[in-house]
């Protein structure tokens, strides 16, 4: 009755305070919401079936699906086409909150708590979840105003992994099974392929939970079981994991953002270390080595600076797993087994006043700001008043966006424009698939720093100006910048319409800018230093005022275009992945494209393939003549990525039909 009760009174609130709000008035422009938002539609529209492609609306173009989990995008679009789009994005979205407290339970019922327990558990984790304003991936905050969705789509799936790994370690360790049976082999080997296939974070924080569980028990079976978990989850997963290796390091860096403002209340530490306190006086099942084996370990990765070591990925991320195992400690001072009535009335009279102070900490107000945000998640219908429709045509080139930051939704303009005008744009959300996403935030730093400076430059500085205004020229035309669409009129830019963008403010100004194409023959020879010094290479050439092209080569021919030749564009399809040129020249000239650099692109010139060069910061070059066509397409390591994920398949057909052999009496 007690874990009925408490499980009515934890969906009340979701489904009354939460899920039932999001699902009437969600616009879907949150922070990050905007972006998978459009992932989805790029993937419905443009993708489907594949789960990867080339996605030409931000930074050049970029591997869509390729260096972000492709899942949650992917489960999105299928059930798109039953429902629609925006439905189908809100019932993943729902569907992912929903499945969170029944997850927790499920694990705690593994770590060896009674279902009392574990149904405090779940309420009690609900605490963090539903309180701390954590933009983690696991928190309601982190879900519904931050837009983390793939995160929070694969905790659930990462608690039941924990839990049934668990549940079958104890059983090794008891004796009561030599080996874990094919079935939940099958079980865990699918949950795991999820969550690779979701959030690189969640498969991190379930290969660790994999690794001590297996060091842990340590037998013939356990190691059996390890192996053959580990190869068919990596077959499984090899058309996503070894592009993702072989391509990393043509991505930018995310980097690492570590604010431990918001990590926990005072009240929530002293409860983490009151609950650990009395673990450590009751020693039973419920807590041993291995339990605050995992909790140290994710401790220490909240603190790691995972940009030293390459890796593209947040630390906080990590906080979400520190506190749901964290949480289940203030338990201890609910049903303890202690032996001294002294004892446990105190540590009961504490928990009531740290867990009371926690939730005043979450109602109430506080002078610092960041405890504020620690309240109870409540819904609300706070959706960004951008028109629905907004008449802007399709724009030759790329398009730059200025508007003044909207706390709310700093990332919504530029999706809603890619989906709804079909217009390609500089900034999206997933900077970490291209290496010219920190080129692109370079460039508009500078834009803004000279058309937004205040007042005139003095005399003495009008060559700095000069340097500056002559930079951003050669960047706004190496990134295909024709047009501009800005909240400010900005004199002596040619205007080219008024634009309604938002009701709340006056009409934006589109003005254009060049009229630059997206191939071009060069004129002169470009510059071309080799792999070891390209980095920084780049890095000066993209501060300098010098248009002409840097490229990564050891040697590059020596012809040129001549002003006679010409190029003309027969068709664009970048969307598809093909580009079709026409050069008429005497000899192979340089063409410099402005899509961005992939090893997947492939250039044929009147049908012969012919190398690709890289051009700074991430754009191709190649030489040629004739009927000239790029194409976006499968190369060596996909198709063996490929291939082990169908041999991947075989071998889960085969371990499927020995389980129906085995019933059948086979």
């Amino acid at each position: 009755m007690f874990v009925l009760i408490t499980f009515c009174l934890i969906y009340l609130y979701l489904f009354t305070a939460v899920i039932l709000p999001y699902w009437r008035f969600d616009q879907f422009q949150f922070w990050d919401a905007a972006g998978h938002y459009f992932a989805a539609w790029f993937q419905r529209n443009h993708l489907f079936p594949n789960f990867s492609g080339w996605n030409p609306f931000f930074f050049g173009g970029y591997p869509q699906g390729t260096f972000y989990g492709p899942l949650y995008h992917y489960a999105i679009a299928l059930l798109s086409f039953p429902l629609g789009l925006p439905l189908a994005f809100k019932f993943v979205t729902a569907a992912s909150v929903a499945a969170l407290p029944p997850a927790i339970y499920y694990l705690a019922r593994k770590l060896k708590f009674e279902p009392a327990e574990s149904a405090a558990i779940a309420a009690l984790a609900m605490v963090p979840v539903a309180g701390l304003a954590l933009a983690n991936g696991g928190t309601l905050f982190s879900q519904f105003t931050v837009g983390l969705g793939a995160h929070a789509m694969a905790l659930p799936l990462f608690l039941f992994y924990f839990g049934k790994l668990k549940e079958q370690s104890d059983y090794l360790n008891e004796g009561k099974l030599k080996q874990i049976s094919v079935t939940n082999l099958l079980l865990l080997t699918l949950i795991a392929w999820a969550i690779v296939l979701s959030h690189f974070v969640v498969a991190l924080a379930a290969a660790i939970v994999a690794l001590v569980l297996t060091l842990n028990t340590f037998n013939r079976g356990m190691l059996s079981f390890a192996a053959r978990h580990l190869l068919l989850v990596f077959f499984l997963s090899s058309f996503f994991l070894l592009p993702l290796a072989f391509y990393g390091k043509l991505t930018d860096n995310a980097g690492t953002i570590l604010s431990m403002g918001f990590f926990l209340t005072i009240p929530s530490f002293f409860l983490i270390l009151l609950g650990g306190a009395a673990s450590i006086i009751d020693r039973e099942s419920r807590f041993n080595q291995t339990f605050f084996t995992f909790m140290a370990i994710f401790a220490i990765m909240v603190f790691m600076d995972f940009g030293q070591i390459g890796f593209p990925m947040h630390a906080y991320r990590f906080i979400i797993f520190f506190l749901l195992l964290a949480w289940m400690l203030p338990v201890k001072l609910i049903f303890n087994r202690l032996e001294n009535r002294a004892l446990k009335t105190v540590f009961f009279a504490c928990f009531i006043v740290l867990l009371g102070w926690q939730m005043a900490v979450m109602i109430g107000n506080n002078p610092r700001a960041e405890i504020n945000n620690n309240r109870l998640f409540i819904y609300e219908n706070r959706s960004v008043p951008y028109y629905s429709k907004i008449d802007l045509g399709k724009l030759d080139g790329r398009l730059m966006v200025l508007e003044s930051q909207d706390p709310l939704a700093p990332r919504a303009l530029e999706h809603l424009l890619a989906h709804s005008t079909g217009n390609y744009l500089l900034k999206g959300l997933f900077a970490e698939s291209s290496a010219n996403a920190g080129y692109v935030n370079s460039l508009y730093a500078k834009l803004f720093n000279v058309l937004y400076s205040p007042g005139e430059a003095p005399k003495n500085q009008a060559a700095a100006l000069w340097l500056r205004l002559s930079n951003l020229n050669k960047l706004l035309t190496l990134f295909q910048v024709n047009y501009l669409l800005s909240e400010a009129p900005i004199k002596k830019l040619s205007l080219v319409k008024r634009v309604p963008i938002r009701s709340d403010r006056a009409d934006f100004y589109l003005f254009k800018l060049a009229e630059t194409k997206i191939a071009e023959p060069l004129l002169y020879q470009p510059y071309y230093t080799d792999r070891n010094n390209w980095k920084p290479a780049v890095a000066r050439w993209f501060e300098s005022p010098d248009p002409k092209i840097l490229v990564q080569a050891a040697d590059l021919p020596l012809t040129v275009a001549a002003p006679k030749d010409t190029l003309k564009i027969v068709a664009d399809k970048q969307a598809s992945g093909k580009l079709k040129l026409l050069v008429r020249a005497n000899k192979n000239i340089p063409i410099f494209i402005r899509i961005a650099y992939s090893p997947r692109w492939h250039a044929y010139v009147d049908g012969k393939p012919v190398k690709i060069y890289q051009a700074a910061p991430s754009f191709m070059l190649i030489y040629g003549r004739g009927d000239i066509v790029l194409e976006y397409k499968s190369a060596w390591v996909d198709w063996t990525g490929k291939a082990l994920t169908f041999l991947g398949l075989f071998w889960l057909g085969l371990e499927m039909l020995w389980v129906e052999q085995k019933k059948n009496g086979g």
